[in-house]
């Protein structure tokens, strides 16, 4: 899944917006490719732009539509600048919708050709913020992509997948949520050492359903180590303890 990193003081004045203003707000940022250790393309936003109240064509709470004049400039920018877009829009208030409605479908369903055409070669998005949430597709109705809010704490926005509906995490799930399970699901952790405790945590991450394990370990497993290793069997003498862990 795609996903794209904002600066947390960009997505929280978003929030705010949804939480503070009774209209819809818009919004432009421009985005570069990133790397990604996936493998999934990643985009950092190199800059947002909050739409200014004169670029406005139409404003209620339920719906906000920009001037053609403001598109082009957007779209001059990013041409200039050599990157996608992602055009971003408040659903205000605490009982918003949460996603895209039939009125943001049918409004990208002209949008999505115009900046294809204009800043060609880049992949451009469409967001929802609401007070708590963001929800990003490709622009046009397309594929569903994750929001990732990097500040003194990074945040991984709940995307597409819905992980938490795999029976085995129940239990987690009751405990911290739907969303919880799914950041689990969407994070990457290093174990440095697979000895007695190492491997231990290299399990109960595994059951816990963490996406990405890296284990680092230098050493092979020796007869002393059996009682200590977990999933660890008499044939394992003399195999690096990262190969033991994994197999468990």
């Amino acid at each position: 899944m795609k996903s794209i990193a904002f600066a947390q003081a960009d997505l929280a004045s978003l929030h705010q917006l949804a939480i503070g203003q009774s209209l819809e707000c818009c919004a432009v940022a421009f985005i570069h490719p990133g790397g990604g250790s996936s493998g999934a393309p990643r985009y950092v936003v190199r800059e947002l732009m909050h739409a200014p109240p004169d670029a406005y064509l139409t404003r209620t709470e339920f719906r906000a539509s920009l001037t053609p004049e403001f598109m082009m400039t957007m779209a001059n920018k990013a041409r200039s600048l050599g990157t996608g877009i992602v055009l971003l829009h408040t659903h205000p208030g605490p009982d918003a919708l949460e996603g895209f409605s039939g009125l943001d479908d049918e409004g990208e369903t002209s949008l999505a050709p115009y900046f294809g055409a204009r800043v060609q070669g880049r992949d451009h998005f469409a967001a929802v913020i609401t007070q708590s949430r963001v929800h990003i597709r490709e622009l046009g109705c397309g594929r569903l992509a994750r929001a990732q809010s990097v500040g003194l704490a990074v945040r991984d926005y709940q995307g597409g997948g819905n992980y938490a509906e795999d029976s085995r995490y129940d239990r987690q799930v009751r405990a911290f949520g739907k969303e919880g399970q799914a950041t689990l699901r969407q994070i990457a952790v290093a174990i440095v050492g697979l000895g007695g405790t190492g491997s231990i945590v290299a399990q109960q991450l595994a059951h816990l359903g963490v996406g990405q394990l890296l284990l680092i370990d230098h050493d092979t497993v020796d007869k002393s180590n059996l009682n200590r290793l977990m999933g660890a069997v008499p044939a394992d003498v003399g195999k690096p303890k990262v190969l033991v862990a994994a197999a468990a």
